[in-house]
């Protein structure tokens, strides 16, 4: 059986994933979020040696689940320690894409202008299908934490100013699974794809937008699942 760890990239929290956690649980896998910005600078190095720690820790093999500006920081930690597969939903792949740069300056405007609009439901509904899934007490629960508490926003705006682009480790087993309908990221998704060779398998999940994973959590679960007990190292998941 496979530990699955998500983690979700900035200004998204651990909540992003909960039915997908709830989901995966229904499948027998054993599925917990990683949360970033806890602690130290923020800094990227540290927040990878963060997470490659946890996986470490864990018994058996691991998958690692990223979304949005996690991806860049999966990618990375897949140098770092062993994985049995990685899985990468909707956000950049190789550099920073239009909602990467927009986050970036929202964050450095004057607290009355970015803030509340990365809180509102209404900044986000563009990034669902259905613009009621982005209700008030939904956006507080994703973004809220990592926004509003100061210390989190800080270390969210160092690994900002220092993330780095690296490809996944080669031949390691990944799942690309990002919304078909994403107009805001997927930046250079076709060079990464012939990149990665015939160790990627690319599953979309049909008229997603960047936030399927909290929209449609069971499209991203089930196919996780599926790809997972094709993995090399797969026992049984169930």
């Amino acid at each position: 059986m496979f530990n699955v760890i998500l983690v979700s990239g900035p200004p998204f929290d651990a909540p992003l994933w909960t039915h997908v956690v709830s989901r995966l649980n229904d499948h027998g896998v054993q599925a917990k979020t990683w949360p970033l910005f806890r602690g130290d600078s923020g800094n990227f190095s540290e927040e990878c040696r963060k997470l490659a720690e946890c996986i470490e820790s864990l018994s058996g093999h691991t998958i690692l689940v990223s979304h949005g500006l996690a991806n860049p920081l999966a990618m990375t930690v897949s140098h770092r320690v062993d994985l049995a597969g990685l899985v990468l939903s909707n956000g950049p792949l190789t550099g920073p894409d239009r909602f990467t740069r927009a986050v970036s300056l929202l964050l450095r405007a004057p607290g009355a202008i970015g803030l509340p609009f990365l809180t509102s439901s209404l900044g986000l509904r563009r990034m669902v299908v259905n613009p009621y899934v982005m209700d008030r007490d939904t956006t507080v629960a994703v973004c809220g934490p990592v926004l509003t508490e100061p210390g989190r926003r800080a270390r969210m705006q160092k690994f900002l100013q220092t993330v780095e682009w690296n490809p996944p480790k080669k031949a390691l087993p990944t799942l690309l699974c990002q919304g078909d309908s994403d107009i805001l990221s997927c930046y250079k998704k076709t060079a990464f794809i012939e990149s990665i060779g015939e160790y990627l398998t690319v599953d979309p999940v049909p008229g997603g937008r960047p936030l399927h994973p909290l929209e449609r959590p069971w499209e991203l679960a089930d196919r996780l699942f599926a790809w997972s007990e094709k993995l090399p190292t797969a026992t049984s998941m169930s």
